[in-house]
């Protein structure tokens, strides 16, 4: 009997890093692979990200259009409303084994709860992570007491997801499927990225990738105004991603593309698609943001990046990482140090801490073994002993 995965993808933020675990799940006999793809892929606004989807081959399963055009706390809670429902509905009528679902959006909420009311078990992907500057801590946290698998992607994460109360048997540190790409995929060359751009990225090109710090959404509009204060005279040339459609990412996305209408050799960026952005990671002298990929991505090049607030507060990390406030010459002093010489020679022998492009095949060996298991929707609380007070 094949294993029937639902995997849920609803932004370029979960279905980049999945690729080649994708990939694989539909590749394999013991799987009957749905790919169901919602939010904010199906929005003309984001980019409609769905078309990557389908230019990569894959069959479409579902199309969930829950993502409402707003970017207040009140328009991101309905539209979570639709997402539960909508799912509740897809999981009720595909009766899927298992639900696979990565990272910590907000989305997942009602996504995974839609699988515990209709009693289909969830894997979830990279659980165990601290980002104390966003909404996504509580989120992961929260899917993972929901979940019935997990799939952590360092050692450090897969302590606290048995910390949490999970049973070690659910617990299964595979790393990031994201750092597969670095091992797996191709990437675009850089006349491939010229044509793209309109100028050839090198050394001195920055990729920018800046999200909102969902818990200080309210003053995303001044730390947005001091990044593009930072970069406006910088000597090289820009590519900026835009943010993810979280609270307080429109002041974001405003002063991005302000910039770049106002400087030579910048470009603004719905989506770059994987391969270009993988490409480009290769070929410029570093980050700069708050991008997830900074930590775990970059290392596998090795390229240094500036880490602008309190976003990844609390995620692991390695040395190519320059941590900066929101604050315009602050900025300005990392990415200095990120591109001189010294700095970059000391990243020689950097690894990326979120795994090493296995974690595809550690994931499906998994799902292929656990997925029918009867014990999965069962869960113990595991009560581990207390903590020992410090000595006085």
């Amino acid at each position: 009997m094949s294993v029937r995965v639902a995997y849920i993808t609803t932004a370029r933020s979960d279905y980049g890093p999945s690729y080649w675990l994708i990939h694989d799940l539909f590749a394999d006999p013991r799987f009957e692979m749905h790919l169901v793809v919602g939010g904010s892929h199906l929005s003309e606004r984001h980019g409609f990200t769905v078309a990557e989807i389908e230019k990569d081959g894959w069959p479409i399963a579902a199309r969930i259009p829950f993502l409402e055009e707003g970017d207040d706390d009140a328009s991101y809670g309905r539209s979570c409303g639709r997402a539960l429902t909508a799912y509740a509905d897809l999981f009720a009528k595909l009766k899927p084994h298992v639900v696979v679902v990565y990272g910590d959006r907000l989305e997942l909420l009602p996504i995974v709860s839609a699988a515990v009311v209709t009693r289909t078990p969830v894997a979830h992907l990279c659980g165990g992570d601290v980002t104390e500057g966003a909404i996504d801590e509580q989120v992961r946290h929260a899917v993972t007491k929901m979940a019935h698998l997990h799939f952590p992607s360092t050692e450090r994460s897969a302590a606290r997801v048995l910390q949490m109360g999970e049973e070690p048997w659910r617990v299964h540190m595979a790393g990031d499927p994201a750092v597969d790409h670095f091992t797996r995929g191709d990437h675009a060359s850089a006349e491939e990225l010229a044509a793209l751009l309109g100028f050839r990225p090198d050394k001195r090109t920055l990729l920018v990738t800046f999200h909102s710090a969902t818990l200080e959404a309210a003053d995303m509009p001044r730390q947005a105004a001091e990044l593009a204060a930072a970069l406006h005279d910088y000597g090289g040339s820009l590519v900026i991603t835009a943010p993810a459609p979280d609270p307080g990412s429109a002041a974001v996305r405003r002063e991005m593309e302000r910039l770049a209408k106002t400087r030579a050799d910048t470009v603004f960026a719905e989506s770059l698609g994987s391969r270009n952005y993988r490409g480009l990671l290769r070929l410029v002298g570093a980050m700069v943001g708050n991008s997830s990929s900074a930590l775990n991505e970059a290392p596998c090049v090795p390229l240094p990046a500036v880490n602008i607030g309190s976003r990844q507060q609390g995620r692991d990390r390695t040395i190519n990482v320059l941590d900066a406030s929101p604050q315009r010459t602050d900025i300005q002093t990392a990415i200095a140090k990120a591109l001189s010489n010294e700095f970059r020679a000391t990243l020689a022998h950097v690894r990326s801490p979120y795994g090493d492009g296995h974690a595809a095949e550690r994931i499906i060996d998994v799902l292929a073994e656990r997925a029918l298991d009867e014990r999965l929707l069962r869960k113990r609380f595991v009560v581990s002993p207390p903590p020992r007070p410090e000595a006085a």
